[in-house]
């Protein structure tokens, strides 16, 4: 799965904290509030995470290198969701 690279707003008075609009499973972002780059796992119900615990290089066309392998769980209507995989340069690899 390719992902989709996005920009939070620009913190205001209005927004402390701003998350992107229109979030979608595989969208990655840096957010400068928490210093951190976050993205939401490509699944359904993506839970959405920070990569503080990663590598992360940046790439000329903002595509994003993350290593070491990215594993991460959450919840969805119930459910546990759970995902491994890469993040190479802006693509998605499930383990």
């Amino acid at each position: 799965m390719i992902g989709r690279r996005i920009y939070p707003p620009a913190p205001s008075e209005e927004i402390s904290d701003p998350l992107p609009y229109d979030i979608q499973g595989g969208d990655y972002w840096y957010d400068p509030v928490s210093n951190h780059w976050m993205f939401a796992c490509p699944v359904d119900g993506f839970p959405i995470a920070n990569l503080a615990a990663h590598q992360v290089v940046e790439h000329e066309d903002g595509a994003i290198t993350v290593s070491p392998s990215i594993l991460t769980c959450g919840h969805h209507n119930g459910q546990r969701i759970s995902w491994h995989g890469y993040l190479e340069h802006g693509t998605w690899r499930e383990v």
